[in-house]
């Protein structure tokens, strides 16, 4: 974990709260971590059944 979070490492320790709520939009950060596992697991895997020649 960073001290302040992902968006004011990034983004520096002047960003406003309204900067930093944007950015995490954005990005998705602002969604329950369930959900962005969910749509990683979605995009990124592609089940394929083994080959067993």
């Amino acid at each position: 974990m960073l001290p302040g979070g992902f968006a004011e490492a990034i983004l520096g320790q002047g960003a406003t709260p309204e900067t930093v709520a944007a950015f995490n939009r954005e990005i998705g950060l602002d969604r329950p971590a369930i959900d962005l596992s969910r749509i990683y697991a979605k995009e990124n895997h592609e089940w394929t059944p083994m080959n067993t020649n």
